[in-house]
């Protein structure tokens, strides 16, 4: 256990900043997380981002009252860019492992809420995951 930097990305333009981030962690082990970043830009919808995302390397800042300029903050990669491959997220903010696929890969569910009406729609995604390192 432990607190470290974590390089969200950055607003996009237009983008609002109160619903831009992290949505859900979901741990792959003992140092690697799936980490789910998304944003909505008025007008043009939801996006949604999965990155592989690593403590593995970083500098581990507990208990610190401000991180020094100096920390090493975790690593990440992008795995999957729902706007990318033309799918819509909608506003997802829930992730969990599903069952074993065939072959040995996982299959990675994804949900979305409506935020009471407001924005967006009810909505399950299915990814599959290898077990690729």
């Amino acid at each position: 256990m432990g607190e470290y930097i974590y390089p969200v990305d950055k607003v996009a333009p237009g983008a609002l900043p109160v619903a831009t981030g992290v949505a859900e962690i979901l741990s792959i082990d003992g140092d690697r997380y799936l980490t789910l970043e998304r944003s909505l830009v008025p007008n043009r919808g939801f996006t949604a981002r999965i990155y592989e995302t690593s403590t593995a390397g970083a500098d581990p800042v507990t208990g610190a009252a401000s991180a020094p300029a100096s920390a090493k903050p975790m690593s990440k990669r992008l795995l999957f860019d729902f706007t990318a491959n033309g799918i819509d997220p909608q506003c997802a903010e829930g992730m969990t492992w599903g069952p074993e696929l065939p072959g040995g890969g996982r299959s990675l569910i994804l949900v979305s809420d409506n935020n009471f009406g407001q924005a967006g729609k009810t909505a399950f995604h299915l990814l599959a995951v290898d077990n690729a390192r």
